[in-house]
């Protein structure tokens, strides 16, 4: 008995020691005059793997306790706004630790009145939250973002302005042009580079997320550069290799003074850029390329204003006007059986947009538990075409061809259109209880247009000699409005690890339009005689509803989120012909789908994440609207009102591996879909060659997948960087095509539904292997790029013959930063093909740029030479599994840029705010981002 007590009070004993918890206790003060510290941040992290194990602040002394402190070894992180982070290890054994007073020390006011000795910190990863510290990195003095986005680890800036990091493409940079923000905003204003992947504004406010997850890169700003004028205004001329004048002018400037910042942006070209944006220096090869000549003016406005600590307002207002001409020669092939179906066309167009839009945003947060978001926006636009084109249709078996048909048609039209909308997001956490959230969300959305052009259009069937006219005016007015409420409710379970969300949703769509249709009256030479057969009114009204129960567990390790979604949803369409008749459809279902996800996390900066979603989308207007077209004699839509909503699943697995020390990262993803009632193509060829097209639910369920793998690491640190990217992927798709040249093809009598062609079903597949290589010192900037894609598919309706091509690349770059302020830069950029036709050839690509500052830095001289070895080819050619099609086009070349740019650059020292964090209006989808050039985000 004493024995069995004796191991019992020993076992107790150990069970005790094992789980014992400590505390750990100090004080942080003031290096200079020894004075307490108040609200200093407190974070306590594992040794190991810099983990966050808990956080506290500092009170009136001075004084912070850690409390349940397991045994091990661990740092404690003290930060303070003004002083220098510091970063104290302590090991906690079997007692409470009572540590020696930290002393933090003033960070200095002048970058110039210190002197670096050590290396600080590069890179941060805070969650989902990359941060990097741009004083880690060697600059030139009048840098702009741009070449400090270079050197960051894993980030990658190509010769257009892209920007990728660790593999994924950034959509998003302070919601603005991304060109005109990184090539003209200096870098010494920047503290931190953040790359973030940003939530809904409902997601950030309720914690659930959702499927509008997206990366985004933010800036915060400098204590002393929050009240100022900074920018750049440039302008330039040149001439093409057929003599004509081209320019391209813009202004980039910015107005801060501490929480009200305002920005401004200009420019006009006709270098087909679609917007003026490139900054002063530097190689910059945008525009040229492209199908015909394009010019274009822009000017936009925006503003963000903190008005105190609780209301934040913002807005901006942006003009666009763009001219394009275009002339085109193109040869489609379609192959089916043992026969090949030719269509050879030429088209030239003339367009001109009008587009302005105003946006204005307000957050208010009246105390710590509600929020109120209000986002309307204003759009406007204003279009005019004119168009010619013609061609001739032809089938071939063999040696033998037969013309089908020939045809020809002039077109113009003038359009205007206008959109508003308005979203309202509240949320409100309760005061009572941790973790309980209320949100409501309601939306509304107004959208008008209307247009008149003209028709002119001959049509020659070669077989039976016979000519069909058409000299037509019309009309076509279109209004949708839509509204959307959404209501979540959060209740935290057991404790503030677990959470259950309940929503409800309603959404109204209600769609109508009018085209109306006149012949030219033959006596008096008017277009006033209706053509019944192409004019129709038309009515659809969607309604859809959902209801989401959800469960969230949060922990250390760990998460995961389990959801169902039922969406019940009606469709009602009312067609009303000009000849009297009416018809009324409907349609109703409900979609189930529930939705999953898994993360779990290795380490701090090491996570795996399963994520499953599934969506319902409403067929548009067009495609469900029972009226035919005849715009194009050659081809003709005719809607199908009887469309059921499509129902995509999907499946994504992501892997992310970060190593600080290294400052390498790895990322693995895999993704899978299929499609319910896919809205997929139905094409049916009468005997005059002319194609019917008609929108139809699949009979069978599409699927795709594809996984994608990228790497980065320095081979030397800060000097050479090198990154790959691997993808693969596979897609089965469906269609519905017969080319039989049938004289009837509808099955009822008032030809509105197409028969269903004959089931083609497309497998595809491909890969792409993306090798890059940079070399980054003061002087020298090399760059070294390649990648090989391979395509391939096959069609059941063309015998499973499978066409496959293969695109080679090469290139590479390389910058010269000389003394006296003289920069060279070459770009080379090498193209091979195969599988193609003769028509398309390798291409070299050679793009140069040579700058000087002067002025004292506040100017800069710019000559830029594109295509100069004149190779760029003005033709395109695509193939896939049952075509192929070469299409040639007028382009800009090969063409030389002088020009200048003048640097704003003046602020006042401004210590006092919010720290330098931008904090702005959350437009555009991302939080504090703003159109025209803005930026801004308080992340």
């Amino acid at each position: 008995m004493y024995k069995k007590l004796l191991v019992l009070f020993f076992a107790a004993a150990c069970t005790l020691t094992s789980v014992a918890q400590h505390s750990i206790q100090g004080k942080v003060l003031d290096k200079n005059d020894e004075g307490v510290i108040e609200m200093a941040a407190i974070r306590l992290l594992n040794k190991a793997d810099s983990s966050l194990v808990q956080g506290v602040l500092t009170n009136a002394r001075g004084a912070f306790t850690l409390t349940k402190v397991k045994a091990g070894a661990y740092l404690v992180e003290v930060r303070f706004l003004g002083y220098e982070t510091t970063f104290t290890p302590v090991e906690v054994a079997d007692k409470a630790v009572l540590m020696k007073n930290i002393y933090l020390t003033q960070k200095a006011k002048e970058l110039s009145a210190v002197e670096v000795t050590g290396m600080a910190a590069q890179m941060v990863v805070r969650g989902d939250t990359i941060e990097f510290n741009p004083a880690a990195f060697k600059l030139a003095e009048n840098a702009v973002v741009e070449d400090l986005l270079k050197k960051l680890p894993g980030v990658t800036v190509d010769n257009e302005g892209k920007i990728t990091v660790n593999g994924e493409e950034i959509k998003k940079f302070f919601d603005g042009d991304m060109q005109m923000t990184t090539k003209n905003m200096p870098a010494d204003i920047v503290d931190k580079v953040q790359v973030i992947d940003l939530k809904s504004e409902t997601a950030q406010l309720t914690g659930f997320e959702d499927e509008n997850t997206e990366r985004i890169i933010n800036l915060t700003i400098k204590d002393n550069r929050r009240k100022g004028t900074f920018g750049n205004v440039s302008v330039g001329g040149g001439l093409d290799r057929d003599l004509i004048g081209r320019y391209d002018a813009n202004a980039f400037i910015n107005l801060w003074n501490n929480d009200v910042r305002t920005t401004v942006t200009g420019g006009a070209n006709n270098t087909n850029s679609a917007r003026s944006g490139r900054g002063r220096g530097g190689m910059s090869f945008g525009g040229g390329g492209g199908s015909g000549y394009i010019q274009t003016q822009n000017i936009g406005i925006n503003n963000n204003t903190q008005i105190n600590d609780s209301l934040v307002i913002g807005g901006d207002g942006s003009y666009n006007h763009t001219s394009s001409s275009s002339d085109t020669e193109s040869e489609r092939e379609n192959w089916l059986g043992g026969t090949t179906y030719l269509t050879k066309s030429t088209s030239s167009s003339d367009r001109s947009n009008h587009d302005a839009g105003l946006r204005f945003e307000m957050e208010w947060k009246p105390d710590t538990t509600n929020t109120l978001i209000l986002q309307p926006r204003l759009n406007y636009g204003i279009s005019n075409s004119r168009s010619n084109s013609s061609s001739d249709y032809t089938s071939i078996v063999g040696e033998d061809s037969t013309a089908i048909s020939e045809s020809s048609s002039r077109n113009e039209s003038q359009s205007q259109n206008g959109s508003a909308s308005l979203n309202l997001i509240y949320n409100r956490r309760s005061p009572v209880k941790k973790g309980r959230n209320l949100s409501i969300n309601v939306s509304g959305n107004i959208n008008t247009s209307e247009s008149q052009g003209q028709n002119y259009s001959e049509k020659l069937q070669v077989i039976t000699d016979s000519l069909s006219v058409i000299d037509q005016h019309n009309t076509n007015e279109s209004q949708s409005f839509s509204t959307n409420a959404r209501v979540s409710y959060i209740e935290p379970l057991f404790n503030l690890k677990n959470f259950l969300e309940v929503a409800a949703s309603f959404n109204a769509n209600t769609q109508t339009s009018e085209k109306l249709q006149y012949n030219k009256n033959d006596l008096t030479k008017v277009y006033d005689v209706l053509d019944s057969t192409y004019s129709n009114q038309y009515k659809n009204l969607y309604l859809n509803q959902s209801l989401d129960l959800s469960f969230r567990h949060q922990d250390t390790n760990y998460s995961y989120q389990l959801g169902v979604r039922a969406e019940p949803f009606q469709i009602t369409s009312i067609n009303d012909y000009m000849d009297g008749d009416d018809l009324r459809r409907t349609n109703s279902g409900i979609n189930y789908s529930p939705s999953a996800m898994f993360q779990f996390n290795f380490t701090r900066r090491t996570y795996a994440r399963l994520r499953y979603r599934g969506r319902s989308s409403q067929p548009s207007i067009e495609q469900m609207q029972p009226v035919k077209n005849n715009d194009n004699l050659m081809r003709e839509p005719i809607g199908n009102p009887d469309l059921r909503p499509s129902f995509n699943q999907s499946l994504e697995f992501l892997y992310t591996n970060f190593n600080q020390e290294r400052l390498s990262s790895y990322t693995l993803s895999l993704n899978g879909s299929f499609t319910q009632n896919a809205l997929v193509s139905n094409q049916i060829y009468d005997q005059t060659g002319k194609v019917w097209s008609q929108t139809v639910n699949a009979k069978d369920i599409p699927f795709n997948g594809n996984t994608r793998f990228s790497f980065n690491t320095p081979i030397i640190k800060n000097r050479l960087q090198f990154n790959t990217n691997t993808n693969l992927n596979f897609r089965q798709s469906y269609s519905y095509s017969d080319r039989s040249l049938s004289p009837n093809p509808f099955v009822d009598a008032n030809q509105e539904i197409l028969r269903l062609g004959n089931l083609g079903t497309t497998a595809s597949w491909g890969g792409n292997e993306t090798l890059g290589l940079t070399l980054t010192t003061d002087i020298l900037e090399v760059g070294a790029r390649g990648s090989v894609t391979y395509s391939a598919s096959e069609n059941s309706l063309n015998n499973y013959d499978r066409r496959e091509t293969w695109d080679w690349t090469g290139g590479g770059n390389v910058n010269l930063h000389l003394p006296y302020n003289l920069n060279i830069a070459n770009d080379l950029s090498y193209t091979a093909r195969s599988g193609y036709s003769e028509f398309t050839k390798n291409e070299l690509i050679w793009n140069a740029s040579i700058d000087k500052t002067v002025f004292n830095s506040m100017g800069v001289v710019t000559l830029r030479l594109y295509d100069i070895l004149r190779q760029r080819q003005n033709l395109n050619e695509s193939i896939n599994d049952n075509s192929r099609q070469l299409s040639r086009y007028n382009t800009l070349t090969s063409y030389f840029m002088i020009s200048f740019t003048y640097r704003l650059m003046k602020f006042a020292n401004s210590n006092a705010g919010m720290g330098g964090m931008m904090r702005g209006t959350r437009g555009g989808g991302g939080r504090g981002g703003f159109g025209g050039g803005g930026f801004g985000g308080d992340m």
